[in-house]
């Protein structure tokens, strides 16, 4: 089995194809895009992080959505495998983890005002999608896409410690006062 995770470099893309991650289980039905012919992979997750911050009409408050998705039709698998399925999902919670993240460091912003927090928010995005890049990219290579079952295992249970651990900032929806 191998495998590789593409996290889109917009939080801003609307595909219609997309489940949110709430727990959403993955299952071979998620996987609806085409391989490409020339693909050595066995499986590609198409993974987001979509946010929209939205200020309420009497500028006193603003409601930020961050949510974790999975693109169905940008994401693929030739080989039907339980293993791989469950190195899959592994990606897709790996995404819901950094989205908790940036959820808890857009609480810690001082909220001055609209235009300042907009762009801290940001800010904190785009450090953030590095930083989960990164972490696909370990996780991949450390288990060897999926094949190495010990590291599999250890990876998915370090995963699962990481979103018990950020569960107060599980929810998509954050709304933050103004201090104007």
């Amino acid at each position: 089995m191998h495998t590789s995770c593409i996290p889109y470099a917009s939080g801003q893309r609307e595909d219609v194809d997309v489940v949110p991650w709430n727990p959403y289980v993955l299952s071979y039905g998620s996987f609806m895009g085409l391989a490409d012919s020339a693909a050595t992979l066995d499986a590609n997750s198409s993974v987001d992080i979509r946010w929209r911050i939205m200020p309420d009409d009497y500028g006193d408050s603003i409601t930020v959505y961050i949510q974790a998705v999975f693109i169905t039709q940008k994401s693929w698998m030739k080989v039907r495998h339980p293993a791989l399925l469950a190195h899959e999902q592994g990606h897709f919670d790996i995404t819901e983890y950094f989205a908790r993240k940036l959820r808890a460091e857009i609480w810690a912003i001082d909220p001055m005002n609209y235009d300042s927090f907009v762009q801290s928010v940001r800010e904190v995005y785009e450090r953030t999608r590095v930083a989960e890049a990164a972490e696909h990219a370990r996780y991949d290579s450390t288990t060897n896409h999926g094949r190495t079952p010990r590291a599999q295992q250890e990876w998915l249970e370090r995963i699962q410690e990481k979103l018990s651990h950020t569960s107060r900032y599980s929810q998509p929806n954050m709304r933050i006062l103004i201090r104007d």
